[in-house]
């Protein structure tokens, strides 16, 4: 949250050791908050609970992402054009990684040693999602472009908030179909 902050300039946040302390804090109690109505809820619809860990997971990986991208963008002051195609693709590389190892173990609960082919079909579904995410983010920064009186961070923030949701659908259908699905026990 902070690098986006920063590039954004919000005019309501000014970093101190107390505001980042209570950012962190409150994403905390959020998060936590967030798993436990999902576990109430799962317990009528036990589908439920993986599609809140899947949530609470890509939570994590949209702030790495996010986080990054704005990071990129405030250093290098690119919010559009070609180039963000580039910053955009960077940023959801690395959460792609962290995306990998949580979504294993935790989100689908894959108990099966590391192996090249499972991690090489995650690779797959995580390119589609970084072109789904990436070309979207291209479209609505580039040709469309500001709506409103957005700066061009705060339209680059919403872009990707959009091209999220998005591409949120072609990762998890991807992961839970091709990736992470369980083996039929074989007697």
């Amino acid at each position: 949250m902070i690098p986006i902050l920063l590039n954004t300039k919000a005019r309501f946040w000014h970093p101190t050791a107390a505001s980042i302390l209570l950012l962190i804090g409150g994403a905390i109690l959020f998060s936590l908050f967030c798993m436990f109505v999902g576990s109430v809820l799962s317990k009528r619809w036990p589908p439920l609970w993986q599609f809140v860990k899947f949530g609470a997971t890509g939570a994590m990986n949209f702030s790495v992402d996010v986080g990054i991208l704005n990071l990129l963008s405030l250093l290098t002051g690119i919010y559009a054009g070609l180039y963000i195609i580039l910053l955009n693709s960077a940023s959801v590389a690395v959460s792609v990684l962290n995306s990998y190892v949580w979504n294993k173990l935790w989100t689908f609960e894959s108990r099966e040693k590391f192996n090249w082919a499972e991690f090489g079909r995650f690779i797959l579904i995580s390119i589609g999602g970084i072109i789904v995410n990436s070309g979207l983010v291209y479209i609505l920064t580039t040709p469309v472009g500001p709506l409103g009186n957005f700066s061009p961070a705060v339209w680059e923030n919403i872009s990707k908030l959009i091209a999220t949701a998005f591409s949120l659908t072609v990762t998890f259908s991807g992961y839970k179909l091709f990736v992470f699905k369980p083996k039929s026990d074989v007697s």
